[in-house]
């Protein structure tokens, strides 16, 4: 298995310039949204055909490596601590389904090569994919982001749900 990197640096609250907004939708307005963006693939998609991997990979690289280009994506809050930390990188949750159309969720350690994280990616599907349960790969680390896709379903929305406390 690679090294997972879980490194992260603290934010300093006292001068972290998003500290205002943080207050407001965490204490005044407490709040929470899923975003569904539609996504013209075809170049990505005729690419993954090419170079024959599979696209679900390059959709899970491509977007893993966005979000570790930006810090304000990698804003957690730190399990053990409570303390907002900015990780390094971010690393995605999938959900994997079953032939019987249950569902696994698993995790691939993000790295900025392609070709890495297209083989930590294959090792994971082939080590945890055919086992039954809701999270067959573990330790879970803190620092991922869930994100799937369901290429059969054409739907739009952005819905505001309230953060339980």
């Amino acid at each position: 298995m690679p090294t997972l990197n879980t490194h992260f640096t603290p934010i300093e609250m006292a001068t972290w310039p998003r500290r205002e907004y943080f207050y407001y939708f965490t204490k005044l307005a407490p709040m929470g949204f899923t975003v569904t963006v539609t996504l013209d693939i075809t170049a990505t998609l005729a690419w993954s055909r090419t170079h024959h991997v599979k696209f679900n990979a390059v959709y899970l690289y491509l977007v893993s490596r966005v979000l570790t280009q930006h810090p304000e994506f990698r804003v957690v809050r730190e399990p053990e601590s409570e303390q907002l930390v900015t990780y390094d990188v971010l690393h995605p949750s999938y959900t994997v389904i079953h032939p019987d159309h249950t569902i696994s969720n698993l995790w691939t350690a993000y790295d900025p090569d392609f070709a890495t994280f297209y083989q930590n990616y294959l090792t994971d599907l082939k080590q945890y994919g055919d086992i039954p349960g809701p999270m067959p790969k573990a330790p879970q680390s803190p620092n991922l982001f869930t994100i799937g896709s369901l290429p059969w379903l054409d739907f739009t929305s952005y819905t505001p749900y309230p953060l339980r406390p």
